[in-house]
């Protein structure tokens, strides 16, 4: 008797069930793929940008406030020296003897502090720009130079009381400059996965 004219009850004990048979198992199911291999063929992942912090934006714009007015400083104090600069050079204060060489030594130091001060305002611009950007070099170097702002006008808010004059133009720049480093310093996170 061969193999394909005998009965099904009559089965040797290693041939193969076929799917007629009632008493046949079923066959296991197909090993699945673990999850993560599933996940990362099947699934193309859309990874969204990092939303900017509304301090992050407000401290890097206030920079660049800050540093467009520090700039106006440093053409103020490039006008004003170049007035000194006339006066040692000409007309009446000039034929006084040694008035005239002092107001151009005076005159000379006010254009080293204007190119010091515009240097300050554009450096201020620069990393204002460039921390709205999420660059991590922007956030330490607007830190460092918030703190060194701060330090200047609060030097000059104990020598603007005792003159007299009011302190609150030193005090709102101070604020500033606080702000600054506050929006930075709680920032670090978004300027590091900008940099991830």
């Amino acid at each position: 008797m061969t193999e394909s004219t005998r009965p099904p009850d009559q089965r040797w004990s290693n041939d193969e069930p076929t799917a007629a048979d009632p008493a046949a198992p079923a066959a296991p199911p197909p090993a699945a793929a673990p999850a993560s291999y599933a996940a990362s063929s099947t699934s193309t992942a859309v990874v969204e940008p990092v939303r900017r912090p509304g301090v992050v934006t407000a401290g890097s714009i206030t920079l660049i406030v800050l540093g467009a007015l520090t700039i106006l400083f440093g053409v103020l104090f490039v006008l004003f020296s170049a007035l000194f600069a006339g006066a040692g050079a000409g007309g009446e204060l000039a034929e006084t003897p040694g008035l005239g060489g002092m107001l151009g030594a005076f005159a000379g130091m006010l254009i080293f502090m204007a190119i010091l001060v515009l240097l300050f305002g554009a450096l201020q611009l620069w990393v204002g720009i460039n921390a709205l950007g999420g660059r991590s070099w922007a956030r330490i170097t607007g830190i460092v130079l918030s703190v060194i702002g701060a330090a200047l006008f609060a030097g000059g808010l104990t020598s603007a009381g005792s003159e007299g004059s009011s302190p609150v133009l030193n005090i709102i720049f101070i604020a500033a400059y606080l702000f600054v480093i506050f929006a930075f310093a709680t920032g670090g996170r978004w300027f590091g996965a900008r940099t991830a």
